[in-house]
């Protein structure tokens, strides 16, 4: 048997884990099982444990990933959105460019693993990493804009506030 390169095993990783995303936004965390992702994967149970161990790996996998496009997203939406005040933040970032970057289907998988995260510990240590890196990203921008004071990481919470509840009306399909 050959020996897999780097370049194979990252991408059999990312396609065992575009299909994981595609399961647990259309069936929920709970409701997909590893035989419905590794079908969709095309791949065995067996290929899918080789490469993340157990369900549980997986989720973490796919939480890291979501993470940094997170990070990403949210520095494309700065980019777009100067002057970066509050009420520039809400018109510019949430209401008009969010669904350039975020899909409703993931959307859906953001609130899948915000609503297990409560329960799991790994992966809620996961989510809190990248949603604390993106606090900081946003503060960072606040000040730059607007001068150190009065921005503060509260206001950088509300940002992200807004963005998080911009994704589940995504998820709903409320407009």
């Amino acid at each position: 048997m050959p020996k897999l390169t780097q370049n194979r095993v990252e991408r059999r990783r990312r396609q065992l884990l575009d299909a994981a995303a595609a399961c647990f936004s259309s069936k929920g965390i709970h409701g997909a099982t590893v035989p419905d992702i590794s079908q969709r994967a095309q791949v065995s149970v067996g290929t899918l444990y080789r490469h993340f161990g157990s369900k549980e790996r997986l989720i973490i996998a796919i939480a890291e990933r979501i993470c940094r496009q997170d990070a990403l997203i949210v520095e494309r939406l700065l980019a777009v959105a100067r002057p970066f005040d509050q009420r520039g933040a809400l018109d510019s970032i949430v209401l008009e460019r969010l669904e350039d970057f975020v899909s409703a289907k993931e959307a859906r998988l953001r609130i899948e693993l915000w609503a297990e995260a409560p329960l799991h510990p790994a992966l809620r240590a996961v989510l809190r990493q990248g949603l604390e890196n993106i606090i900081d990203k946003v503060e960072e921008a606040l000040r730059a804009e607007n001068g150190q004071n009065g921005t503060t990481a509260t206001d950088a919470r509300k940002v992200i506030g807004l963005v998080q509840g911009a994704i589940l009306y995504r998820a709903l399909g409320v407009s």
